[in-house]
């Protein structure tokens, strides 16, 4: 018998419900006899039906595997052998046992006896069947669920590891060291023409550092504090740049003290906002807003748009897509993107589950 099949008929919850079946055919059957006035001894009785559980659960857990396995010689060849014990057995508690418990004799119709033998030994021997047959099928579903839950486990991790090393590729394409020093050098020459300039150099250099090397812990975020002293660097060089043609509305609400997210999302989507959106318009300044909950971030970008040249739309498809890819990999339901469109404005708005 296998370990699993054994497993099933050792379960408590199994156990029970198997009592409770056959105590229930047990009582239906003696209702029967009772209601017939039909003569019977209650010792060959129960002995006769412990003798059937023996064999239905004989068939199901030794004699069938033989069949399933293709070993149909000595499947029929035990089956035989078994029929011939349980009639055996079935002579002894019938025409010996019961008749020296009750002290009297009996009129043995064997022709009677044969075929109550086969009914009885056939009728069981098919339940058997059955039941093996829904054991076996419940097996193969929960193998197909726990087969379907390892592919969907590792697909995720492979998507992780292809994110990763996308990232990694990425970073690697620009060595940190060198962009650290040049513009460490740049700032170190622009201090002294354009305090403007120097600030601008500075930051960009924090940005990119944070960008680069920035404290992902073992799960693959960073503090939400870093995330957004990051944007508030972003935004300064755009006000730099733009002088007073740069007008944003950019509202942080909640509690930020050791939230965590995956790096770059907040950055990314105000970056893109940027790049295609229209924040030169005083009496309708580009909205960001983030709202931290208990247990929850709500990310919204609001901004008119603006025309872009043709040669340059789509390229920053890329970032949201890589962007999209990590909210679904990380967060998976535990997250939502939506993207409101209108010929005028472009809305998005993020929520993740923290």
């Amino acid at each position: 018998m296998s370990r699993s099949f054994f497993k099933v008929i050792i379960s408590k919850g199994v156990i029970r419900v198997h009592f409770l079946l056959w105590l229930t055919y047990f009582l239906l059957k003696l209702s029967v006899l009772l209601f017939t006035g039909e003569r019977y001894s209650f010792v060959d009785f129960l002995l006769s039906h412990l003798l059937i559980i023996g064999l239905f659960y004989t068939n199901a857990f030794y004699v069938i595997p033989f069949y399933e396995r293709r070993k149909f010689f000595q499947f029929i060849l035990i089956t035989c052998i078994e029929l011939g014990l349980y009639g055996a057995f079935r002579f002894l508690i019938k025409f010996i046992l019961v008749l020296s418990i009750a002290g009297v004799e009996r009129v043995t119709n064997f022709r009677g006896f044969t075929a109550e033998v086969f009914y009885l030994f056939f009728q069981f021997y098919i339940i058997s069947i059955a039941y093996r047959y829904s054991i076996n099928r419940e097996r193969r579903i929960r193998s197909i669920e726990k087969e379907k839950a390892i592919q969907q486990d590792l697909t995720i991790e492979l998507q992780k590891d292809y994110l990763q090393t996308e990232l990694a590729y990425l970073k690697a394409q620009i060595n940190p060291h060198f962009l650290y020093n040049t513009l460490s050098f740049l700032y170190s020459k622009a201090v002294n023409i354009s305090t403007v300039l120097a600030e601008s150099i500075m930051t960009l250099s924090d940005i990119m550092r944070y960008a680069l090397s920035n404290d992902v812990d073992s799960r693959g975020t960073v503090l939400v504090e870093d995330e957004i002293i990051q944007v508030r660097n972003l935004i300064k060089i755009y006000k730099l740049r733009f002088n007073d043609t740069f007008f944003i509305e950019f509202d942080v609400s909640g509690e930020l003290e050791g939230r965590r997210i995956i790096p770059l999302i907040i950055i990314t989507i105000v970056e893109n906002a940027f790049k295609y959106g229209e924040f030169k318009e005083a009496d309708a300044p580009m909205q960001i807003k983030i709202t931290f909950g208990d247990d929850f971030m709500i990310l919204t970008s609001f901004n008119r748009k603006k025309v872009i040249n043709k040669n340059f739309a789509g390229k920053g498809e890329v970032g949201l897509k890589n962007l999209i890819k990590r909210l679904h990999t990380h967060y998976g339901s535990r997250h939502t993107y939506e993207v409101i469109e209108t010929k005028e404005t472009y809305i998005t708005n993020i929520t993740i589950s923290l």
